[in-house]
């Protein structure tokens, strides 16, 4: 091999080498791949009040510190939601979609007289206004204490059912 060609092959090779390293450490050093799809927000508001009516009455009252709109869904932070036979229903995250309102963290359920409920998840179907926490809950009215998991409760007649029940009542 002659000289010259000794020293093409050589600054080849560094020039591979040069190129290898600087594509490592430009993907070393790039943002993270993720594969969650970017949220597009259609419209987001702070302190919100949503009132929803139909020609004669006001069907219910939505509050929430942020809310905005994603494609079919709302999404809620620090939501307050009240009807007719609700009191109040709260929980640190909510999504609404579908006529359901899907509560996340923190949930409370009160009831115009009687029990609060506590939960970290439930579903709430404003059609057929039914509550359902599919998972463990507890329920406080003054000493009294009830313990559950899997509730449905009918806001229309006020029916509960609840499985794995406890409770503990104080009878004065």
């Amino acid at each position: 091999m002659t000289q010259r060609r000794k020293i093409k092959s050589i600054l080849a090779i560094i020039s591979i080498v040069i190129v290898l390293v600087l594509s490592i450490y430009q993907l070393k050093n790039s943002n993270e791949i993720t594969l969650k799809p970017k949220i597009l927000k259609e419209v987001e508001f702070k302190d919100s009040k949503i009132v929803e009516v139909d020609a004669t009455s006001i069907l219910n009252t939505t509050y929430s510190t942020i809310l905005y709109r994603v494609k079919d869904s709302i999404i809620m932070r620090d939501m307050r939601f009240s009807n007719s036979s609700i009191l109040l229903l709260k929980s640190k995250k909510a999504i609404d979609k579908n006529s359901k309102i899907y509560l996340y963290d923190d949930v409370e359920f009160h009831r115009d007289i009687g029990f609060i409920y506590y939960t970290t998840q439930a579903i709430y179907n404003k059609n057929s206004e039914i509550l359902n926490i599919d998972d463990k809950f507890k329920a406080i009215r003054g000493d009294d204490l009830f313990l559950g998991s899997d509730m449905e409760y009918d806001t229309k007649i006020g029916a509960i059912t609840a499985k794995n029940t406890d409770s503990i009542f104080i009878l004065k």
